[in-house]
């Protein structure tokens, strides 16, 4: 008996799982209001809000949260490969994925249930430095303006936001309009990388002058 129920429990978590790559959210309230887990994860030990976030699905990331999903459900990346990129790149969050992706209806959402600020990507960076380096603009202004998040928060590179801005980001115009940003929310020109080069010694570096002329009026 015991067995029977487990296989229609599992039958269920499968058709849930489904039902949210499916972006099918009739059925997957259905199933939670039959007592499916709403953190069940997929083979890959994504949960079912993780895989709505990387689907950019904001109903139904509205629906798993108000059905019970955890915002900060762990998701263990070890080992486990990105097929896009062939590296060890997953984000252990729906909210640190959504900061990466520039889904910014969705980190508002987020923010909502309070996620864990403290909780690092692969880099060891938070949500705003990736947002703030793929010019994800309004993502990262809604994450200075709506979090405590740390604008000067130092990832495993040795890197800030600015110094990631500055140092990574291939439009010159974003980079400014992002430094800006970040500056006007308390970013720390003078913190170097682990080669003792500051933000202002990146942007010469790139001959970005317009970049160079905000750094320095920051000095």
């Amino acid at each position: 008996m015991a067995n029977s129920i487990l296989g229609a429990q599992n039958k269920n978590e499968a058709k849930v799982i489904e039902a949210v790559l499916n972006g099918n959210l009739e059925l997957v309230s259905i199933l939670l209001d039959e007592g499916v887990n709403p953190n069940t994860q997929n083979v890959q030990k994504k949960p079912l809000l993780y895989l709505a976030t990387e689907r950019n699905n904001l109903e139904l990331v509205d629906l798993l949260l108000k059905k019970g999903a955890l915002v900060d459900f762990p998701f263990d990346d070890k080992n486990r490969v990105n097929e896009q990129a062939g590296l060890d790149e997953i984000d252990p969050t729906p909210f640190l994925y959504a900061g990466a992706h520039g889904q910014t209806e969705i980190i508002n959402r987020l923010i909502r249930e309070k996620p864990n600020l403290e909780i690092r990507n692969y880099y060891g960076g938070n949500a705003l430095i990736p947002a703030a380096e793929k010019g994800h603009y309004e993502t990262a202004k809604l994450l200075l303006e709506k979090t405590d998040i740390d604008v000067n928060f130092i990832n495993f590179l040795g890197w800030t936001a600015l110094l990631e801005v500055v140092i990574l980001s291939k439009d010159p115009e974003m980079q400014v309009k992002m430094a800006k940003l970040l500056l006007e929310h308390g970013a720390d020109i003078l913190i170097e990388d682990k080669d003792g080069v500051n933000a202002l010694g990146h942007a010469k570096k790139k001959n970005n002058n317009q970049l160079i002329i905000l750094l320095k009026s920051h000095q």
